[in-house]
């Protein structure tokens, strides 16, 4: 089990992110991004390869994108 925490603020800009009230939850759209964290955590840190700084970058780097068009 892991502890969620849900951070909000003002889009495009990740250092103004806080944490959200207390008892709060992802909505479905919210979800959607959870999901792709775990997976590429998955598919890098756990299933990856080399040194760990190097699948933990992967990760990283691994981003959810806004689909184009």
């Amino acid at each position: 089990m892991s502890r969620l925490a849900v951070f909000n603020g003002p889009m495009g800009d990740p250092g103004a992110l806080r944490p959200a009230s207390t008892g709060l939850a992802p909505c479905v759209w919210e979800a959607a991004v959870l999901a792709q964290e775990r997976a590429a955590f998955v598919r890098h840190v756990l299933g990856g390869e080399g040194p760990l700084e190097s699948r933990v970058q992967a990760w990283s780097s691994d981003v959810l994108c806004e689909p184009s068009g």
